[in-house]
């Protein structure tokens, strides 16, 4: 009975209600990030934005665009700003405790449109392997804070580097 159990209820609840879910624990203890892309146009202009963030040779980087929804509601634009290795290790503590869920399929002959268009492409090295998920990021509300958090720089806590 508690086969059946695990298979109909816990297996169920743990890849997202009957499907397998590839990007669960995709990015596991040990991986290495190298690079997130996330693109996101919305009918809301408050849920705009792109994020960039890359690991070139130790040094890491953010670029890209949002609306700093909680001062100015203007939009924040940064190129190659730096991030510190502490931010980093942050992002990848961020995608190793946070649940990942892939876009729910739909039957077929059945269309939403809900007037957003998310694509997010994470990027890791897995010893010498390099592995990419990409999805919509329609449940990544963690990591979309924090990356919005890093390139608005709205706390001291993630201020960007002051140019010299």
């Amino acid at each position: 009975m508690s086969g059946l159990y695990k298979h109909f209820v816990t297996d169920r609840i743990m890849d997202g209600d009957g499907m397998m879910n590839e990007f669960a624990n995709a990015f596991r203890d040990g991986d290495t990030l190298k690079s997130i892309r996330w693109s996101q146009s919305a009918s809301c202009y408050d849920d705009c934005f792109r994020f960039d963030l890359e690991e070139t040779d130790g040094a890491y980087t953010i670029s890209g665009w949002c609306i700093d929804t909680e001062g100015s509601r203007e939009r924040v634009e940064r190129i190659d700003a730096p991030l510190t290795s502490e931010q980093w290790a942050e992002v990848e503590t961020c995608l190793r405790e946070n649940w990942h869920q892939p876009p729910r399929a739909l039957p077929e002959g059945v269309s939403v449109l809900d007037g957003t268009e998310s694509y997010l492409h994470i990027t890791s090295q897995r010893e010498d392997e390099i592995l990419t998920a990409e999805y919509n990021g329609e449940y990544e509300d963690v990591l979309r804070t924090l990356l919005w958090e890093l390139l608005i720089g709205t706390s001291e806590e993630y201020a960007p580097a002051e140019e010299d």
